[in-house]
């Protein structure tokens, strides 16, 4: 029995691990020149699913018939179109098979066993090397510089170079808003490790800088809400005026830089801002698909200018219309609020709130590697894992 449990917690640690690899490290360009493995991604990150699953999962059996439901309507609405007789669509697998495998996790409940030390030691290593790659574009480092163009180029040829020349910390995720959205859930979870160790509590200030540095809408957003957290937590406390203060000057130089780049025609551009993306221009031709065709399940058509990365909301009615919507977000708030503590509400309003302006899963398979580390750093936190038991020096049982 002992040594099941040693062998399945350096399991768990060889995943969370290799989940790390697959979120920021695996290239996505050899020399700027953009790499197509994302089949060999999309398999490996299923398999780390269903050895998650195998080792530390628990059936629901209410999320399992909305996850049934979840496929019900790619291939309910998928058939109808193909009876209809549509003509020029091509299968869309890939966003289909990443969807899938995330609904999949949602229907579990997890319990793990885990090396504590070495798996903060993963958290920790992981923080300084997110920390010093982004510090090192905002500086204009030109070795970071370099090598994030030559290994993690993506989207169009230009995007890098433009969030470059503005010394965005756009890591490997090509882009600010995703980076925002990276860096703000690395706040949290450094949260919850700053109750025991003060080098977290560090890493939250440079991460809070890095946040500020993405000069986003999303940042500012985001930055808006550590504020909104901070004053609710310290505002009865006198000491907690400090912390405020020092956020509170955060957000007002977040606000000038953003004033500077002209924030409200950012958010107001009917080529670029929100307004675009649910009134005119950016899904004209988007919004007519849907019309025409209620739902699309799998299929996308072919030589058309779809557009569906800049809104989660549009890309759920796109492939499911209303059904998918309700049934994913419904699927992962149950998710968030069993396996993610008390910080599920968090996790879920930030993921709602991105999902406006961008998809979340124009991550491609990085949405499911991030979805995975989020949950194990969240099991691996000291603060939720005070049940140690030892009998003559070794591990009687423990589960998160």
């Amino acid at each position: 029995m002992y040594n099941k449990l040693i062998i399945k917690k350096y399991v768990n640690s060889f995943l969370y691990l290799l989940t790390i690899v697959f979120l920021l490290f695996v290239p996505t360009s050899i020399n700027g020149e953009f790499l197509e493995i994302n089949n060999v991604k999309i398999i490996s990150l299923l398999l780390i699913s269903i050895l998650l699953v195998c080792l530390n999962g628990n059936l629901s059996k209410v999320k399992m018939v909305i996850f049934l439901g979840v496929q019900l309507v790619f291939w309910g609405f998928t058939l109808i179109n193909l009876l209809r007789g549509v003509t020029h669509y091509t299968w869309n697998l890939g966003s289909y098979s990443i969807l899938t495998i995330i609904t999949f996790l949602f229907i579990f409940n997890f319990k793990s066993t885990i090396d504590l030390k070495l798996n903060k030691l993963i958290f920790n290593l992981t923080n300084i090397i997110i920390i010093v790659w982004g510090l090192g574009l905002v500086f204009d480092v030109s070795f970071i510089n370099n090598l994030t163009i030559s290994y993690y180029s993506q989207y169009t040829g230009w995007t890098i170079y433009n969030m470059l020349e503005n010394n965005k910390p756009i890591l490997s995720f090509g882009t600010h808003s995703f980076s925002a959205l990276f860096i703000f859930f690395m706040i949290i979870l450094n949260k919850l490790y700053s109750d025991t160790d003060r080098l977290n509590a560090v890493f939250i200030v440079f991460y809070i800088f890095l946040l500020l540095m993405t000069q986003s809408t999303t940042s500012f957003g985001l930055l808006i809400l550590i504020l909104l957290y901070v004053v609710s937590k310290f505002s009865s406390n006198k000491k907690g005026l400090l912390y405020i203060l020092f956020v509170f000057l955060l957000c007002t130089l977040s606000t000038i830089i953003f004033l500077q780049g002209d924030l409200l025609n950012t958010l107001l551009d009917r080529y670029d801002g929100l307004s675009s993306r649910y009134s005119t221009m950016m899904f004209d031709e988007t919004w007519e698909v849907i019309k025409a065709n209620i739902a699309l399940g799998v299929l996308v058509p072919s030589g058309n200018s779809i557009t569906l990365i800049d809104s989660g909301i549009i890309n759920f009615m796109f492939k499911g219309n209303i059904f998918l919507l309700v049934f994913f977000y419904l699927l992962f708030y149950w998710f968030a609020k069993k396996n993610l503590r008390e910080y599920y509400i968090h996790f879920f309003i930030v993921f709602i709130l991105f999902e406006i302006g961008v998809s979340f899963f124009a991550m491609d398979v990085r949405s499911l590697a991030l979805i995975i580390f989020i949950l194990l750093t969240v099991n691996s936190a000291p603060k939720y894992n005070n049940a140690y038991e030892y009998t003559n020096e070794k591990r009687v049982s423990y589960e998160v």
